[in-house]
């Protein structure tokens, strides 16, 4: 499968990388002239294939010029219909980087890949959506614990519980009033479409969604004519470690199953916010339902199971929805205080976590290893050019650099790509608590091209120099090592060739560069006129948008050139 040069990322035949942005195209090369008859063979061929290949006449001129591109910009799989058409005749071809960068601007695509391994150890817990196919329905599973079950009215709870669907998601609720539902706010649709609330009683209504909070995590649904018994409001601080608790939901759509269970912890913080922490078997279709003591109050909002261990699942005391008076207040109180405690050390510790170089991605590349960094720095000039890694597997160790010239603020790339991740609650607590300040990332390419990879025998250690301790290591695999392939340069074309080659790349980063600056200083004159009464306010904004996107359009196009000039290994003198 062909791969991205700049980070490995599959190739999707777009014309740059949905990951890294960096460009896919290549340059189509013949490294010699061969004579007449094959020059005529061949550019007959190649011009039966037609668009992007040129015509008869312009091929047959091309191939009497080694090392002048065939095709410029092509797909990889154009290429290798080059090479078919032209095997035959035995012409040494070579595909190169194409020098012409595509004008799309995915810069933000990189920080958000970064996003998700960053925040990859902050968060652990996985909310369910949409439950797997059920053919034939099996019963629930029942706790193990040998404490007795709670003595509750049963079917008075299972009267209030219903299930809810939106679109492809699936949960539960219940009632809290007659006409009205409480359950997670990611099991309703974002933009609060109407609901299908499915009673235990065999009618099914439409809801519609009057309050809401994401990022508690809970909906309020009014739902016409339902007329239906409601669950009392209990109070979540005056459970303790061992008390018995019931959970009623649609676990992989199987509808109303009863579950028992008991409370293992009261006020797990996580994200700023206090769980009740429960020993039960929470699955896709629980979220929403109700968590209901001993006598049968509800006193938390099912809301995700803990994916990196079996049978715990956190649930959102009703508090957070009304809010207790009395002395449960003060209990309340005192519970949350302790755990916006808990919290600021957690948003101290992944606010450090980025004061070092940190590898948070390695991955393999037929010319190397691509690696994934990132880092803390104020302003947004690159904070170095280079760093070095050493490879290390028992005694052998070999030293290389990773060139890094662009590196893109996490923070700024947030907004764009926050809703694709599944990691979105993590992420969010991140950026709400300022966490990715400063914080920056950059992919690059490291050839190891100076080590003797023959002579290792076992899977080595990528450790970046001066790096984050326990974050500037990741385990690199000896067979991706074993087909790396060094970097294919073309050769016969003499000083004449060397020295164009050097040119093309210094005009296109200067132009690139060009481009930046006359984008920087034109937001420039747009905020200065902004702050002058000549311009009136809406036409002021939108210029000042306009030069903003310019200049980020500016800035994508110079990191989509830098990322390929290092894929490619081109030399810093000529990036200048």
């Amino acid at each position: 499968m062909d791969v991205c040069p700049s980070c490995g990322e599959a190739d999707s035949g777009d014309a740059s990388c949905a990951r890294c942005g960096g460009s896919l195209l290549v340059d189509v090369v013949v490294e010699f002239s061969p004579d007449e008859r094959v020059r005529f063979n061949a550019a007959k061929a190649v011009s039966a294939l037609g668009p992007p290949a040129p015509a008869f006449a312009g091929a047959k001129s091309i191939f009497s010029r080694p090392g002048t591109p065939i095709v410029r910009g092509a797909s990889r799989a154009f290429a290798r219909r080059i090479a078919e058409a032209l095997q035959p005749l035995r012409l040494k071809l070579q595909t190169r980087p194409a020098e012409t960068v595509p004008s799309r601007a995915p810069v933000a695509a990189l920080a958000f890949v970064v996003l998700v391994a960053v925040a990859g150890g902050t968060g652990f817990f996985l909310r369910g959506r949409r439950p797997a196919p059920v053919d034939t329905p099996t019963p629930a599973p029942q706790a193990t614990a040998a404490a007795p079950a709670p003595k509750l009215d049963r079917k008075k709870v299972q009267a209030a519980v219903v299930q809810l669907s939106c679109r492809d998601q699936l949960g539960s609720g219940f009632f809290i009033e007659p006409t009205r539902v409480l359950t997670n706010a990611h099991v309703v649709c974002a933009d609060d479409a109407p609901v299908k609330v499915s009673l235990p009683d065999g009618r099914s209504l439409l809801g519609k969604v009057v309050r809401r909070d994401d990022w508690l995590d809970y909906a309020v649904i009014e739902v016409s004519g339902a007329d239906n018994a409601a669950l009392p409001l209990g109070d979540s601080t005056s459970l303790a470690e061992g008390d018995p608790i019931v959970l009623v939901g649609s676990p992989h759509g199987l509808s109303f199953t009863w579950h028992e269970g008991k409370v293992s912890y009261l006020g797990r913080n996580h994200l700023g916010i206090a769980y009740v922490q429960l020993d039960a078997t929470v699955n896709p279709g629980n979220s929403g339902g109700p968590l209901v003591n001993a006598r049968g109050e509800v006193v938390g909002i099912v809301s995700m199971k803990v994916t990196t261990a079996e049978g715990i699942g956190l649930a959102l005391p009703v508090e957070y929805v009304e809010p207790p008076e009395g002395e449960a207040l003060d209990r309340w109180n005192r519970l949350l205080k302790r755990v916006a405690g808990e919290n600021e050390k957690a948003v101290a510790d992944a606010t450090a976590a980025f004061d070092r170089p940190s590898v948070v991605g390695v991955e393999p590349n037929e010319h190397g290893i691509v690696v994934t960094l990132v880092l803390r720095a104020e302003g947004m000039a690159a904070p170095t050019q280079n760093f070095d890694v050493d490879l290390i597997a028992g005694d052998w160790e070999c030293r290389d650099v990773l060139p890094l010239d662009r590196w893109v603020s996490i923070e700024d790339a947030m907004p764009e790509h926050l809703k694709k991740s599944e990691q979105k609650r993590e992420l969010d607590w991140m950026l709400r608590a300022k966490t990715f300040k400063d914080v920056k990332a950059a992919v690059g390419l490291v050839p190891f091209e100076r080590c003797d990879l023959k002579s290792l025998k076992s899977n080595p250690e990528l450790v970046l120099v001066d790096g984050m301790p326990g974050r500037d290591r990741r385990e690199v695999q000896r067979a991706w090592l074993s087909r790396i392939r060094p970097q294919v340069h073309v050769e016969g074309y003499g000083e004449r060739v060397d020295s164009r080659l050097r040119d093309a790349w210094r005009t296109n980063f200067l132009s690139a560069r060009s481009r930046v600056e006359s984008a920087r200083d034109e937001l420039d004159a747009a905020r200065a006129a902004a702050d002058t009464s000549a311009t009136r306010p809406g036409e002021a904004a939108a210029r000042v948008k306009n030069a903003e996107d310019r200049l980020r359009a500016a800035e994508a196009s110079l990191a989509n050139l830098e990322r390929t000039a290092a894929s490619q290994g081109v030399p810093l003198e000529w990036r200048r």
